[in-house]
């Protein structure tokens, strides 16, 4: 579920920036027309739909704090990564901005497991 949600953070900021520049080239005509928009726009409401599935199904078969915190930490895994390679933010990393990202990472993952 945490997956679905971090796609979805992404996803999001996806659409907004598509809706903007199709409405700086066309304006509203080019928001309206654009299949990209459609297209991106079914993927975001498809990604919601399946986390709350499957964060229904986890919930039936097992207890909620396992099931939340393990969502919580896969959606911020996938969102940071996302965001990391959506903003390209890796190109500003220093060697010791990696390790720190790693561990950190590395820790919430881990935290969740144990």
């Amino acid at each position: 579920a945490g997956a679905f949600g971090g796609v979805n953070v992404t996803l999001t900021k996806t659409v907004f920036a598509l809706m903007v520049g199709q409405y700086q080239e066309d304006g509203l005509r080019g928001v309206i027309y654009s299949p990209l928009c459609y297209i991106v726009t079914s993927i975001l409401i498809s990604t919601y739909i399946l986390q709350v599935i499957v964060t229904v199904n986890g919930l039936e078969v097992a207890s909620a704090i396992i099931v939340i915190s393990a969502q919580a930490v896969t959606e911020e895994v996938v969102v940071t990564l996302g965001g990391i390679l959506y903003f390209e933010d890796y190109m500003y990393f220093t060697v010791v901005g990696w390790g720190i990202f790693m561990a950190g990472t590395f820790l919430a993952i881990v935290s969740v497991i144990f």
